[in-house]
């Protein structure tokens, strides 16, 4: 069985929100109870809090390792500025039990089970998987070169991979394996 999962957790947050705001649609279909389309939604609220505090948090983090590196080494004696702030924790939902990947499939796969269940259905709530097929020794990643913290970092779509080699171009037609980075 294809899992229908999306892969990262900005995705999953995406695809919760989106089937929370549907799911209410076929609550009679399916003979959901207002407790269960009701806790899709806070689930969905809760996921994408903690997603939004954890990126917040990096921030920070991030914010706070370059002042500490200009506080202890700053040969070209640029200027150390303010402290940086912490950030503005936005307003929390209530707050859920854990487990809210096992609720969503759990649910979605009872869907799944009804009589009345279709694609069309299935795609609207996103709970089935669009089949992907690629010839994997010809499919090329699409990729792009970021900076982050002044260091280089490849930025790539996953389309159902794994994770992508990286070749140097050596020149008169080879090429050296530099590395291999997952997603």
């Amino acid at each position: 069985m294809t899992s229908f999962l999306k892969n990262t957790d900005h995705e999953i947050a995406d695809q919760l929100e989106n089937w929370s705001i549907k799911l209410p649609k076929y609550k009679t279909d399916f003979s959901l109870t207002v407790a269960e389309v009701n806790a899709a939604l806070a689930d969905a609220r809760y996921f994408r809090y903690v997603l939004t505090l954890n990126r917040l948090h990096d921030a920070y983090q991030y914010e706070l390792s370059l002042y500490l590196e200009r506080l202890k080494n700053n040969p070209n004696n640029i200027a150390l500025g303010g402290f940086p702030t912490l950030p503005v924790m936005p307003t929390a939902p209530a707050e859920v039990d854990g487990g809210i990947l096992d609720r969503f499939i759990a649910l979605a796969e009872r869907i799944k089970q009804n009589t009345l269940f279709n694609n069309e259905i299935g795609q609207d709530l996103g709970i089935i998987s669009i089949p992907y097929n690629s010839d994997l020794t010809t499919v090329k990643a699409v990729a792009t070169i970021i900076t982050r913290a002044g260091q280089p970092a490849v930025k790539w779509m996953q389309h159902g991979l794994d994770g992508i080699e990286i070749w140097k171009d050596l020149g008169e037609g080879s090429f050296a394996l530099v590395g291999f980075e997952k997603n």
